[in-house]
């Protein structure tokens, strides 16, 4: 889990700070890294989900 340096602007005018689920593979180090909403085991998931597919 990484959080980014600063605040991003959402559509609706909000800058939260929203989490990056960062996966690293071992072998290739390959790097994949994507913004999930919260860091809820929901988001987690479906953020490591996405990952894989």
């Amino acid at each position: 889990m990484w959080f980014p340096p600063r605040k991003n602007l959402l559509e609706d005018g909000s800058r939260p700070l929203l989490p990056v689920l960062v996966m690293t593979c071992w072998y290739s180090r390959y790097t994949l890294g994507q913004m999930i909403p919260t860091r809820k085991a929901r988001d987690l998931l479906l953020g490591s989900w996405a990952h894989f597919s």
